[in-house]
């Protein structure tokens, strides 16, 4: 390992994460330490998920970074929609079995809820916003939930973030409404992938 070197003498780190998580050092029992066998399971669905629809381009030190997070709040807050369905994952060629699949799949969707919250990957910061919306508004804790019908059925602010920035009433508007937006996108993706396994 220490010929992967590039021209400035650097280690490549990709190579390094590569050999420490391969478990040929006994890292992986380490890494895996506390995890449940679900979320392994289903560790690759979900970084898959993560890197194309939450932080689109994410290398291998940006998931690790937070792969245990994600990993925690996929089986905490969102485990119906990772698990497992063996009629949704089959292979069906027949018509209206396909119907059919479809509209459980449907309903299945209706019935299950997704929520934003703006710690751990806020869309605004990665975007290079800072703590400001695109509106300028300033941001602050906020997080919604999202029923599989599109309504709203909780959301919340951090009344201490509130009062310490003294945010004004269209700011608070601003950060309810992105909150919504983040809960409606992870809705629809959630939905997606749970569609068309």
């Amino acid at each position: 390992t220490g010929q992967v070197l590039n021209p400035k003498g650097e280690f490549y780190l990709d190579v390094f994460l590569g050999l420490l998580f391969s478990g040929k050092y006994g890292a992986k029992k380490v890494l895996d330490e506390g995890l449940t066998d679900a979320q392994l399971a289903t560790e690759q669905e979900i970084r898959s998920h993560w890197r194309l629809c939450v932080f689109v381009g994410a290398d291998e030190e940006e998931w690790f970074s937070m792969r245990r997070h994600v990993l925690e709040d996929a089986m905490d807050a969102e485990a119906e929609w990772w698990r497992k369905d063996d009629w949704l994952e089959s292979e069906i060629d027949d018509i209206a079995t396909i119907a059919s699949r479809q509209r459980y799949a449907d309903q299945i969707c209706s019935l299950l809820s997704a929520r934003s919250n703006s710690g751990g990957y806020n869309m605004a910061s990665m975007m290079g916003r800072g703590d400001k919306h695109a509106s300028g508004a300033r941001m602050c804790d906020t997080s919604a939930t999202i029923s599989g019908d599109g309504s709203v059925t909780s959301l919340s602010f951090n009344e201490y973030t509130v009062k310490d920035k003294a945010l004004t009433v269209d700011e608070l508007l601003s950060n309810a409404k992105s909150a919504i937006g983040r809960a409606h996108f992870r809705l629809n993706t959630l939905a997606g992938r749970k569609r068309h396994n």
